[in-house]
């Protein structure tokens, strides 16, 4: 799973939900860019921020140019998907 970057766009998710899917998907191996949508979460780990919100899919698109693997996937922050489904893919 070394090719597959997920993208994880948020906007004032739970700090706690959204530690948890990063840590859940760092686990399985893969690449994962968080971007904060408004830049109103303190997260204890790297993610690309923007002052101002932008826009689900203004976020979607920097994660994805962001990415430097072959393959690249999305999945929200908010806790709703369970990250070890990202395998199955």
């Amino acid at each position: 799973m070394n090719d597959l970057t997920v993208v994880v766009p948020v906007h004032n998710e739970d700090p706690e939900v959204v530690t948890k899917t990063y840590l859940d998907l760092i686990s399985l191996g893969v690449k994962v860019i968080v971007v904060d949508d408004g830049h109103t979460m303190d997260l204890s780990f790297p993610y690309i921020g923007y002052p101002a919100h932008m826009g689900y899919g203004y976020a979607l698109k920097q994660g994805i140019k962001a990415a430097t693997t072959p393959i690249v996937c999305t999945m929200d922050g908010d806790g709703q998907h369970d990250a070890h489904d990202v395998a199955k893919l």
